[in-house]
């Protein structure tokens, strides 16, 4: 009796050399094959980086583009094991989307409930994209798109429990069409607490931040608006006017009256301290919420993606999360469910080679010379 001995699978990092080495013989770049296959860039590097699937229907075009042995495109067909090497989160493009996701994570988080209701973004039913756009400057910037659908929470209700443990039609279990037009009502408060703002010169830290914080959220619940209408009112993003109201952005001289128009409850102590330069961190307990580790797990498993197309696009450098933007948008994907698109638009920063002409012309003070 003869048995036919199966090969065992190589292991995972041989598997990705293997891939690279062949993508690069092809002298392809992920763009290319994203089109070819027509899938986002950065699902097409996810494939080589044996982090995604690669679908039946797909591996005869992706065979024609990039010459690979047939067992490497067979492993590449088997359910992956999705993870990532802990020094990724080391590497700049990685940790600086993290980085954003923390700083912004609350922000996320709120514009997310204002827009959607109770619920978060899926990373699975979800796409990445980096794209290369113009800045109002000329400047190259990283435009970095997380899309996913939108998960409301449900009530766990005993009748429904019930009701799936008899077998019957699951159809009308399935859960309703998710509204993709009203947005979530907003909190009423007929009445604003007393609370006395802090006189200060410095930003503020710990309870008092979180104090102020919270004050803030109440005079804007009374003013009965949305971060969606303060932005529009101050030419800002969604999530820039949140991150306002959790006092980590400086509001801006020329923005104070048009907030205190339609947030009347600021006063000018409170406005004071808002135009602080603010104390930017996070809670560790933020990263406890669903809303913001699912946007930092999906910058972990998709990092080397992100990495690799964002170098393929632009060289070697990284966005930045300072000359940066992010929004939270409300889309309506093709079969009709509610997503959520979150934006990274960040200028593009190139490493630059330490020369020690650069640095002599910098002591004689010949700024222009080594301006970007």
């Amino acid at each position: 009796i003869f048995f036919r001995l199966r090969r065992m699978p190589q292991k995972k990092d041989d598997l990705v050399d293997s891939l690279l080495e062949a993508k690069a013989a092809a002298k392809l770049t992920f763009d290319d094959i994203g089109t070819e296959l027509a899938v986002t860039n950065v699902y097409a590097a996810q494939l080589f980086y044996n982090q995604a699937q690669l679908k039946p229907e797909t591996a005869p075009k992706l065979a024609a583009l990039v010459k690979m042995r047939a067992s490497d495109v067979e492993q590449m067909m088997a359910a992956p094991t999705r993870s990532w090497d802990d020094n990724l989160v080391k590497e700049p493009n990685v940790y600086r989307t993290i980085e954003a996701c923390q700083h912004f994570g609350e922000s996320i988080k709120m514009v997310i409930n204002e827009k959607f209701g109770d619920g978060i973004m899926s990373a699975i039913d979800f796409y990445v994209s980096v794209d290369k756009v113009l800045g109002a400057y000329g400047e190259a910037r990283v435009l970095l798109k997380f899309n996913g659908k939108y998960l409301p929470y449900i009530e766990q209700q005993t009748c429904m429990v019930a009701k799936m443990t008899k077998p019957g039609d699951a159809s009308q279990f399935l859960s309703a069409p998710v509204d993709t037009t009203s947005p979530m009502p907003m909190p009423k408060i007929s009445r604003i607490p007393q609370y006395e703002c802090p006189i200060t010169a410095t930003a503020l830290t710990g309870d008092e931040k979180k104090a102020f914080v919270k004050h803030l959220h109440i005079l804007k619940a009374h003013a009965g608006v949305t971060f969606d209408a303060i932005a529009k009112a101050l030419g800002v993003t969604n999530v820039y006017a949140a991150q306002l109201f959790n006092n980590q952005a400086q509001l801006k001289p020329q923005s104070a009256p048009k907030l205190k128009e339609i947030v009347p409850g600021l006063t000018d102590d409170i406005l004071a301290v808002m135009a602080l330069p603010p104390m930017r961190g996070w809670d560790t307990e933020i990263m406890k919420e669903p809303n913001v580790y699912r946007t930092v797990e999906a910058c972990q498993h998709f990092g080397c993606g992100i990495k690799h197309v964002i170098n393929e696009k632009f060289g070697d450098g990284i966005m930045s999360a300072i000359d940066f933007y992010m929004s939270v948008d409300r889309m309506v994907g093709v079969h009709g469910e509610a997503r959520v698109l979150i934006t990274f638009n960040g200028k593009f920063l190139p490493y630059v080679e330490q020369s020690t002409a650069a640095i002599a012309g910098m002591r004689d003070g010949n700024v222009h010379a080594h301006a970007e």
